[in-house]
């Protein structure tokens, strides 16, 4: 519920033993002292904290349940770099040692008994007159009395003496009934200093607020509805138990959980996400590949599994970052910054107990994605939970009239400020575009292109080596030749489908309804096909009627003297009521020789609309190959957004460029999006992230927009409706360039953009 200080001695805990504090023994890292108020409120020293917490599971990929010390102490380091407070024993008590970090190094931690019946609670909620809960939920059979209340207390009389503990929970997802109230009285006998909890219910019937417990503690619920608890008459503040299931590609709209929780301290205070580790182990293919194995992958089929639910950490089991992690990193961070050039530079200490003397700051003015200022900053006077406003020098906001900038604030560890965090080590940032110039159009190049007939192709060619070829009986572009040499393996086509995610999936939508922009481009038809001179350049139209006559998709072609291919695209839905649109976008592919990315977007690791704050705008460069992240199952991956160019090129330096008249989408895979594209429904053949062969291609979309991926739950929820991509018009245009080795792509693209460009 708080932030650490830099001792590690947890809120409510103090060196000296704390006055009228019953002894309970002392912890090799504080004593115990009372934590919340005579109405156990939740609050502590009258203040509300915050809870930046995570669930974990003991898990081994070799070991499974049985893990060493080294990898506890490893998992501790990993949740104080990614801003992690707070760690939620999921969903029993755990080995004593990960207690003993959490005292050393500053967590605070939920201890939950080991008590679970997931399927009775289930059965309970949706009864039906004349069976009600008590008919199903062990809470209500005395029978069961003994055994629930059993664990509650081996699980306090064995860990009471730790002070990273501030919350009891009575168990999890076990329904409710007179024995959980039983065992929150005796968690208050054997111990009345700490909280109860319990999120062990469901909540079918809206908000089950529980009088015997200390909070709310719901489990996914999204942040509209957490807007709604904020202005409801409950007393209890809100801690979710489990929220952001981090499954597969996820963790979509997270930030929109705290702006809501940060807009109302007294009434929301966090909650853990699910959850820290994907739970899967290794396996080696005959190959000698090594995949992720999950659920069914373990002995003869079939038999009872859970597929791949256990994926769904923060980390993978290696304990290698999901990319995901790094939008959690950025929420949870404990200093967030503020800029207005009326105002000036606003410093926000999210801190809970201390001010911000732990970090130093610094500036940086980027120009087209490359630094070319900046400098220290004072360290504020800044409170918990308070603001202050921190000058800054001129040239920090300078700019130059020719290149797009940007202004980095950055926040950085002292030695011995957090524990476990390197002295140096970033721990916030924030990122403001300080403007841009409109894109210079180069004049176009002189002569004008060769148009030259036949009976199944139309072939252009440009003074400047480049020479295009479409067929017209499909309107692709076949062949991009660009001095004598190919560029492409498959041109460009509609793309209205991604590969499903673990949460498109789950919620269904891309199968049972979205599903029809998928086939709709599989069958399209090829309505018109139309080459002409325009000025210099020769222009090539295509237009092709969907499948199932739902929308009409338009690729114009512009071939220019340079040898530069400008098109512009077009989708046009033709029917009312149509469902969300996974992507709007296009894919080519070129030639796997061009296999070295640079981009000057959102970076490094993949980012989504909805899963983009921890991506700072930036020009980035990567191998192709680096570009796919081997999720459990596989799936959509590699993206980028808000990308003003980028390209590929091969070891020589030579390659393509793309800009576009707006901001793009776009990734770059060694992979086709039908290897990441498969049947999800239970029988079907299993699939891995590691077993997905690389092929000799770079596999390019090329996006005006994607849905975002979601993260409020792996089971039905749908991206938040901003991030989502309704069946309307769209237009969209973009350019590719040729690159010759040497030239800069930033230089070519600022005076390669498509007509019109201005950011």
């Amino acid at each position: 519920m708080g932030r650490r200080d830099a001792q590690a001695l947890c809120a409510g805990c103090s060196p000296g033993r704390p006055q009228g504090s019953d002894d309970r023994g002392r912890a090799p890292h504080g004593w115990l002292s009372h934590r919340g108020d005579a109405q156990r409120s939740g609050h502590r020293e009258r203040q509300a904290d915050y809870d930046l917490g995570v669930n974990r599971h003991e898990h081994d990929p070799t070991t499974g349940h049985v893990i060493s010390r080294a990898l506890m102490e490893q998992d501790v380091r990993i949740m104080k770099q990614l801003n992690i407070n707070a760690l939620r024993m999921s969903h029993y008590p755990n080995d004593p040692y990960i207690y003993e970090l959490a005292d050393r190094y500053g967590l605070y931690v939920m201890d939950e008994a080991n008590i679970e019946s997931h399927e009775y609670m289930r059965m309970g909620d949706e009864a039906k007159p004349p069976k009600t809960r008590a008919d199903y939920q062990l809470g209500f059979k005395p029978e069961w009395e003994r055994a629930h209340l059993e664990r509650v207390e081996r699980m306090i009389e064995r860990d009471r003496n730790h002070p990273s503990i501030l919350f009891w929970s009575l168990g999890n997802e076990a329904g409710i009934g007179p024995t959980f109230e039983k065992a929150a009285a005796l968690s208050r006998n054997l111990d009345p200093h700490r909280l109860v909890s319990y999120g062990g219910y469901g909540t079918v019937d809206g908000p089950a607020v529980l009088p015997y417990v200390d909070f709310y503690s719901p489990m996914y619920d999204p942040p509209s509805e957490l807007l709604d608890y904020a202005a409801s008459n409950n007393a209890q503040p809100e801690i979710m138990a489990e929220y952001a299931h981090a499954m597969g590609n996820s963790l979509g709209g997270f930030r929109e959980y705290w702006d809501t929780i940060y807009a109302h301290p007294t009434r929301l205070q966090g909650g853990f996400v699910w959850d820290f580790v994907d739970q899967t182990f290794y396996k080696k293919l005959p190959d000698g590949r090594t995949i992720w194995a999950y659920g069914g992958d373990f002995g003869p089929s079939p038999r009872p599994d859970s597929d791949n639910f256990c994926a769904n950490g923060l980390v993978q089991p290696d304990r290698t970052y999901n990319p995901h992690a790094w939008e959690l990193k950025k929420v949870y961070q404990p200093i967030d910054f503020r800029f207005d050039p009326a105002q000036g530079l606003e410093v926000v200490n999210r801190l809970d107990f201390k001010d911000v003397s732990g970090f130093t700051f610094r500036w940086r003015r980027d120009e087209d994605g490359k630094t070319v200022a900046g400098g220290p900053l004072p360290t504020p006077q800044v409170a918990p939970r308070a603001s202050a406003t921190l000058p800054l020098p001129p040239e920090a906001t300078e700019q130059d009239g020719k290149t797009e900038a940007f202004l980095t604030i950055e926040a950085i560890a002292r030695p011995g400020a957090i524990p476990l965090i390197d002295a140096g080590a970033v721990v916030a940032w924030e990122q403001f575009p300080l403007g841009s110039p409109p894109l210079r159009i180069s004049p176009a190049a002189h002569g004008r292109p060769k148009f030259i007939e036949s009976g199944t192709t139309a072939a252009v060619v440009t003074r400047e080596g480049s020479a295009f070829t479409f067929d017209r009986s499909t309107g692709q572009l076949a062949s991009w030749r660009s001095n004598d040499r190919e560029m492409l393996t498959a041109g460009l086509v509609p793309n209205l489908w991604r590969a499903p995610t673990d949460n498109d999936s789950g919620a269904s939508w891309m199968l049972k309804t979205s599903g029809i922009w998928k086939s709709a481009v599989a069958n399209r038809k090829l309505t018109s096909f139309i080459v002409s001179r325009s000025g210099q350049a020769v222009r090539v139209q295509t237009a092709y009627r969907l499948g199932g006559d739902i929308a009409d998709f338009a690729l114009d072609y512009t071939i220019a003297a340079d040898g530069s291919l400008n098109v512009a695209a077009r989708l046009d839905p033709l029917k009312e009521k149509l469902p969300i649109i996974p992507r709007v976008g296009t894919n080519l592919q070129f030639k796997g020789a061009f296999s070295n990315l640079e981009w000057f977007g959102r970076g490094p690791h993949e980012n989504y609309w909805d899963r983009r704050n921890g991506a700072a705008v930036g020009r980035y460069s990567a191998t192709v190959a680096e570009q796919y992240h081997d999720y459990t199952r596989p799936q959509e991956t590699g993206n980028k957004t808000d990308v003003r160019w980028f390209a590929l090129r091969d070891t020589h330096g030579t390659g393509i460029l793309v800009t576009g008249d707006g901001l793009l989408n776009f990734s770059a895979l060694p992979v086709l999006q039908s290897d990441l594209d498969h049947d999800r429904r239970r029988g079907a053949p299993h699939r891995h992230g590691g077993d997905v062969t690389f092929r000799d291609l770079v596999s390019v979309n090329l996006d005006h927009l994607q849905t975002g991926v979601a993260g409020i739950n792996s089971w039905g929820a749908l991206p938040l409706p901003q991030y989502s991509i309704p069946a309307k018009n769209y237009a969209w245009s973009f350019r590719l360039v040729p690159l010759a080795s040497g030239q800069d792509p930033a230089v070519i693209a600022r005076r390669n953009a498509p007509a019109g460009v201005s950011r």
